[in-house]
């Protein structure tokens, strides 16, 4: 009691001169030494802690974290509600929280705090599961992000300086030859056997003169003198003969008579 608050407590009793002086009843004594040491009572103290950012997380585990609050929230009576999970929230580190507000499947409701902290201690698991699972993978480094290794080369001496005892003579000029000597001249091949290709190239084009009249602009089937019999084509004619037989015997043969018979011929004709 010779520093601090305590010999200040001391110091201010003796100057009574007695104890009996500076607190007639026990009661005096007890209510004086809660308002020098106790300023708050816990009610007030953890609702005011509440109220502040000493009751964070600050890289403690989220177990920690959790009794810690719900000591304070128990203290301080306060209602279970949307309040005290945002208090909830607003206290754990960034990392945890960001992950508990992307949470869509499976999110708790706002004003349940015990859903929340039960939420909180499984995606802290997770979360460091993670993170322990990629801190034990071994890392690979792509192959152009490789130091390349220095080879040490030996230092070598520099050549000494030559210096010619006379200066270098001119070279001597070479007359150019006057015949320039040509290839051998490659034997010409014989001709070989045509192709199908060559003998359809070697063929003659084709007249697209008409064949009836030997004008151009169309052909023999449209010509306009396809109806003059003087310009008859060998293919119509074969036609018109086929026509003829064709008919002639589709004629049934019976008696003919003879008035009717033009070849018959009377008795004065011979």
């Amino acid at each position: 009691m010779q520093h601090g608050r305590a010999a200040d407590f001391v110091s201010r009793v003796f100057q009574y001169g007695s104890v009996k002086l500076a607190f007639p009843a026990w009661s005096d004594f007890a209510s004086n030494f809660e308002k020098e040491f106790f300023l708050f009572d816990e009610v007030a103290d953890a609702a005011l802690t509440l109220e502040s950012t000493a009751y964070f997380q600050n890289g403690r585990t989220i177990d920690e974290y959790i009794d810690s609050f719900k000591a304070l929230w128990v203290k301080a009576d306060y209602p279970d509600g949307r309040h005290l999970v945002l208090k909830f929230r607003r206290g754990m580190d960034q990392k945890l929280s960001k992950r508990l507000g992307s949470i869509t499947t499976g999110r708790p409701d706002d004003s349940k705090i015990e859903d929340w902290l039960a939420v909180a201690r499984s995606q802290d698991f997770i979360m460091r599961t993670e993170e322990d699972f990629h801190r034990r993978a071994p890392p690979t480094l792509p192959s152009h992000s490789r130091a390349a290794v220095l080879v040490p080369v030996p230092a070598v001496a520099p050549a000494p300086h030559w210096q010619p005892a006379a200066p270098p003579a001119a070279p001597a000029r070479v007359a150019a030859p006057t015949h320039v000597a040509h290839a051998p001249k490659a034997p010409t091949l014989p001709p070989g056997i045509p192709m199908d290709v060559d003998r359809f190239r070697g063929r003659p084009a084709r007249d697209d003169n008409c064949r009836r009249c030997h004008q151009p602009g169309h052909f023999w089937r449209d010509c306009p003198q396809r109806f003059d019999v003087r310009h008859i084509m060998p293919e119509e004619l074969d036609d018109l003969i086929l026509q003829l037989l064709a008919r002639k015997d589709a004629i049934p043969a019976g008696p003919t008579p003879a008035s009717a018979d033009p070849i018959l011929e009377t008795g004065e004709d011979f």
